[in-house]
């Protein structure tokens, strides 16, 4: 490396013809900080190899296509030498760059380079693209956040203590070599073995005295994920441990990682992810609406994490994950750094199919990556769950799908009623907030329906004659989702993966829909308006959508969202107003209301594409609640594909607290015991394919 002190270990893998001799070919680069390889101990070495790589498969794949392959330790990991001060390191940009420039100088380099990556992996991809090296022709960041900070470490404003202690664990044995990766996602019993068989990192041949005097020591000085993000109770903080460093707060360093790379028009881009991994899945799609390249594809599937082994679709006929990643990687690479045809992958399922059997066997009448600039390239390839199918789409969200809104208040249809929209959907890419429809009629018997609690369509409005009523939540510290939820799921990789039995627990607010009429195809970013009051500053409150099938003897979680309340703030995005004048987004009054308070201006709305309005997690946007007065809160729940079956019900789940995963009654002060949800103003916004909802009676 250029500092001439650092050593990068890596793996190198050139394809080579039967006749021995070696052509010139694209390179695919892997950073990782997990390492790269493993040495094997005796006499397992017999049967396996002196090293041994998981991903192995994916090298011996590629290469028989005809790619080099490279594998590294980025700085501070692994067999490599340096030191880590933080996460997302820009010297790890430094260190690409220096390599890159060392590929293409080699005679079997055609002087192409693409990368791709898993997880954090898949964050050094960017820092790849980041070197602004024209060979770099694409990029693939795999189930990896594109905000780290928002949607994997304080997503929505709440520490990930769980996952974020089981991850600086895990990261820290692998920096000092002790333990390997089957720790985090298998069995105890075959993590037991899996130490008899693995003797640490794979030292690079030659330098063992290298890793063991100068590498593992320099190790120590590494600064772990969680300690730093515990110094910083915000994003804007300035932390001592940068003092000396060009970036002083993790908003600055996140806002670098996120913004340096989206100008790149002529670079592909590929992100796949899964709607069950995290706050992963919001963090993929906002890169994808990001970036300005031409040339990008957004696949989201019901995948573990990685999509190694697991499907998450509680519907589907196998656990198997049904899904060709190599193939759609290598389809990808082929071209962007062969200029081949591009025609995707198949499913390796018969069960898993496409809604259109034209399109999925044929992906060039499809349209993937058209070099042609009078053809959008734009593609998005989702799963629906519960229909169990691909389906396709020309942008994110599709839309084919509009915005209907359900509003939960005193009383229970006596006639089926719903609501008519007049509009298609049609969102800010910088504000998002959800269109509003208009009601064809008000039923004359409206004020005389019997006071019974039901989820229903109400008028925008229209409920002022009615006695308000409220629900109180109880926070119940002993409440959890589990060891399988989706946040538990970035790790977990077993049969039993992505199981929710809580639903049922006294420790919830609930409220259950009539049944639905017909099926309903819901796609996109639900999001929930709510009125709470709260007997202290702030309050944690977890709302939980849920299927109740017509038996009423099976509950399905859909999706999530959460909000810590004293972050309820929206900031205002750089010309975010007149942007919202020129659409024909028609906004909550509500929301204008917050849009206009707000004065936060430090975020650059025209960089950053998200379909959810922005909240910055900032000192200067922290607003407490007042004690025992209601205020008026938004939560988007986490998107999603999800068809709800004809005689099933909705359900809309609230809890104050979920142990399993954001344990942080230390850290977060004056939290809220109790919580009162204003019935009148609960109205949660499904984007739908179905132009009616209705209920049966």
């Amino acid at each position: 490396m250029r500092d001439k002190q650092t050593k990068l270990a890596c793996d190198l893998h050139i394809p080579v013809r039967q006749d021995g001799s070696v052509l010139t070919y694209p390179t695919i680069i892997q950073g990782t900080r997990y390492n790269r390889s493993y040495k094997v101990r005796f006499p397992f070495n017999y049967l396996l190899g002196e090293t041994f790589d998981v991903k192995q498969p994916f090298n011996d794949q590629f290469t028989k296509h005809g790619y080099v392959m490279i594998s590294c330790d980025v700085r501070g990991t692994g067999a490599s030498g340096g030191t880590r001060k933080y996460e997302l390191y820009p010297e790890e940009t430094e260190d690409f760059k220096d390599l890159i420039d060392w590929v293409t100088q080699q005679p079997w380099s055609n002087k192409l380079v693409g990368s791709y990556g898993v997880s954090y992996d898949g964050i050094i991809t960017n820092s790849i693209l980041a070197t602004q090296h024209p060979s770099v022709k694409a990029i693939a960041p795999l189930f990896s956040p594109f905000d780290l900070y928002r949607d994997v470490i304080w997503p929505n404003g709440i520490l990930s203590i769980n996952f974020l202690t089981t991850y600086s664990k895990f990261a820290r044995g692998l920096e000092l070599n002790q333990g390997n990766p089957s720790q985090l996602y298998a069995s105890p019993i075959i993590y037991f073995f899996s130490n008899f068989i693995l003797d640490g990192v794979a030292t690079v041949p030659g330098e063992e005295d290298y890793f063991y005097n100068t590498a593992l020591r320099q190790h120590l000085g590494n600064k772990d994920l969680l300690s730093s993000v515990l110094e910083a109770d915000s994003i804007d903080k300035k932390l001592e441990f940068l003092r000396n460093e060009t970036f002083k707060t993790l908003d600055e360093l996140n806002r670098f990682h996120m913004e340096s790379n989206l100008e790149k028009k002529d670079v592909g881009l590929l992100g796949i992810t899964s709607w069950m991994d995290g706050g992963i899945v919001r963090s993929t799609i906002n890169r994808h609406l990001s970036f300005t390249t031409k040339y990008k594809t957004l696949i989201i599937g019901p995948f573990d994490h990685g999509a190694m082994t697991k499907n998450a679709s509680p519907f589907f006929k196998t656990r198997n994950i049904c899904f060709d990643l190599t193939g759609e990687l290598i389809g990808f690479f082929d071209y962007h750094l062969k200029y081949l045809p591009y025609v995707g992958s198949h499913n390796n399922c018969e069960t898993m199919h496409s809604s259109n059997e034209t399109l999925y066997n044929n992906y060039e009448s499809f349209g993937y990556y058209y070099r042609d600039t009078k053809n959008q390239s734009e593609r998005v390839k989702y799963y629906e769950i519960q229909e169990e199918e691909w389906k396709y789409s020309n942008e994110w969200p599709p839309k084919d799908y509009q915005t209907e809104i359900l509003a939960v208040d005193q009383v229970t249809p006596l006639e089926t009623r719903y609501l008519e929209s007049t509009f298609n959907y049609n969102i800010s890419m910088n504000s998002s907030l959800s269109l509003i429809g208009s009601w064809s009629s008000i039923p004359s018997n409206l004020t005389n329906i019997k006071d019974k609690l039901g989820f229903q369509l109400l008028p925008e409005n229209k409920v002022s004659n009615f006695e308000e009523k409220a629900d109180k939540l109880t926070v119940d510290y002993s409440f959890g989702t589990g060891k399988y939820s989706r946040w538990q799921y970035l790790w977990q990789m077993n049969p039993s993966s992505l199981k929710y039995e809580v639903f049922n627990s006294q420790s919830l607010l609930n409220y259950t829909s009539l049944p639905l009429q017909h099926d309903i195809d819901m796609t996109g970013h639900p999001y929930l308006d709510v009125s709470i009051k709260a007997n202290n500053l702030d309050a944690i409150l977890f709302c939980y959508l849920l299927e109740l099938d017509e038996s009423k003897a099976k509950t399905t979680y859909i999706t999530e969202g959460f909000i810590r309340a004293s972050h309820r703030r929206y900031a205002k995005l750089n010309s975010e107003l007149s942007d919202v004048k020129n659409t024909n987004t028609t906004l909550l009054s509500s929301e204008i209301n917050k849009i206009n308070k707000t004065v936060s201006t430090s975020w650059n709305a025209n960089v950053i594409k998200t379909v959810e309005p922005f909240r910055s997690y900032s000192v200067t946007d922290i607003r407490p609640l007042i004690p025992d007065v209601y205020e008026e809160i938004g939560v988007f729940f986490f998107p999603i594909s999800y068809k709800i079956k004809k005689g099933s019900s909705l359900v809309l789940a609230f809890s104050g607290w979920d142990k399993d995963n954001f344990n942080v009654k230390d850290i977060i002060p004056n939290l809220s015991t109790e919580i009162e949800i204003k019935r009148s103003n609960l109205k949660l916004h499904l984007p739908i394919k179905k132009k009616h909802v209705k209920f049966i009676n």
